[in-house]
């Protein structure tokens, strides 16, 4: 019986899997380089290195608040507080499954019905997966449509810390190089 009831979670499982793929193919991750690539060459402007902190200052500003930069902001913040209020309400629902499992080890029998339970819920959370992939596929074509101006952030950025400006001593703690490769965790 318990086969019976596994497969069909393994079968949506490998549906919602091969969804995300299909979402991430070579073509787009080479598309994505390519934007990449030609937003960090744009981002280099003539007469950036003469620039002064202030006029740097200024320009990071007029960067980042940019319509395409603030719109992007405000999608990935309803789109964050839509995630955070799923979580919040599936917490309940986590609470049931947990009550559920300590209750199979007492009880026999109690184990069939989350089984069936869970068998139940699976092509929902295929469902739900699958949708989660496409929200971040979704997310990352609005990211490069705005890597022109992330690019250009970063190119001024780089100036101002290295001519020290007065504006990005609170912004980088003394003793850490922000621009050096981060430890993986």
């Amino acid at each position: 019986m318990s086969r019976t009831l596994f497969i069909p979670g393994v079968i949506a499982a490998l549906c919602a899997a091969s969804i995300g793929r299909a979402q991430t193919s070579p073509n787009d991750m080479k598309a994505m380089m390519a934007a990449m690539e030609s937003a960090q060459k744009a981002a280099n402007h003539p007469g950036d290195a003469a620039m002064s902190c202030e006029v740097l200052e200024k320009e990071l500003v007029a960067t980042m608040n940019g319509p395409a930069v603030q719109g992007f902001a405000v999608k990935s913040g309803a789109a964050a507080q839509k995630d955070y209020d799923a979580l919040q309400k599936g917490n309940g629902t986590m609470a049931a499954q947990m009550a559920m499992t300590m209750a199979s080890a007492f009880v026999p029998g109690a184990a069939s019905a989350q089984l069936a339970a869970a068998q139940a819920q699976a092509p929902a959370q295929a469902a739900q997966a699958a949708q989660r992939v496409q929200q971040r596929a979704v997310q990352m074509n609005d990211l490069v449509e705005i890597l022109p101006q992330l690019m250009r952030g970063q190119r001024v950025i780089e100036f101002a810390a290295t001519k020290q400006c007065p504006w990005m001593a609170g912004a980088v703690p003394p003793g850490v190089n922000p621009f050096a490769a981060q430890p993986v965790r």
